[in-house]
């Protein structure tokens, strides 16, 4: 989330391409305002399954090794 962030107001590593630099380049040439939903939405999309992903594995990890 912390890449996520820094790349979408433009401050993270500008040398590759990343789920959040393509959202920033939807964010910049507003595709909210012009109704292009495919621009952002899968992509949303991806970052949250992501971050919901690594979360459940935490929490798993985090019950398996407090029980043993």
């Amino acid at each position: 989330m912390g890449e996520a962030s820094l790349s979408l107001i433009g401050l993270g590593p500008t040398e590759g391409i990343s789920l959040d630099t393509i959202l920033q380049w939807s964010v910049m040439m507003n595709a909210i305002r012009r109704g292009l939903w495919w621009w952002f939405v899968p992509l949303g999309i991806a970052i949250v399954a992501v971050t919901a992903s690594l979360l459940i594995i935490s929490t798993t990890m985090d019950e398996v090794f407090i029980l043993y």
